[in-house]
């Protein structure tokens, strides 16, 4: 079952970088500038604390209401329930995550076809979470467009 999540979370990825470049392509929208690495932090922490927030309230579309209308095209209420409905059925605390410093696996970026991406994880225990963000500039903000979030057992350091 977890395999299952996990392939359509990549198939997500996937699709909504797609969408994110025929979007970006259409509209002709210029170039936005790279946040720095505490923006970009910023922006995380605020993606993960939605995210806690709506799998504490059992509901995902407090979350799915915070994306880029190119990912609600591509992913329906249900679809985005059933790739993350773990986190529900688990009742996963997430909020301790959004109290640390999130570390990043590269610095954050813009592709060719200005989706943002941000990935790395929160250095948390017993579990770390990892997080692969793809985000458009829309509305002037930074909306999801891409989602991956991971819970792996941290390795520990003795």
């Amino acid at each position: 079952m977890h395999t299952k999540n996990t392939i359509f979370i990549l198939l997500a990825l996937l699709i909504g970088a797609a969408a994110g470049y025929l979007a970006a392509t259409t509209l002709n929208v210029p170039p936005k500038p790279v946040p720095t690495p505490s923006a970009a932090a910023q922006i995380v922490k605020s993606t993960t604390l939605a995210f806690a927030d709506a799998v504490k309230a059992g509901d995902l579309s407090l979350f799915r209401s915070r994306t880029s209308a190119e990912f609600k095209k591509q992913f329906s209420h249900e679809q985005f329930n059933q790739a993350f409905k773990g986190f529900i059925t688990q009742k996963t605390n997430l909020y301790p995550a959004v109290k640390t410093k999130p570390i990043f696996y590269a610095p954050p970026s813009i592709t060719a076809d200005g989706t943002l991406l941000l990935r790395g994880h929160f250095p948390t225990r017993p579990s770390m979470v990892l997080f692969d963000y793809g985000y458009v500039w829309r509305d002037e903000k930074w909306k999801i467009t891409q989602i991956s979030l991971t819970l792996k057992p941290a390795v520990s350091s003795q």
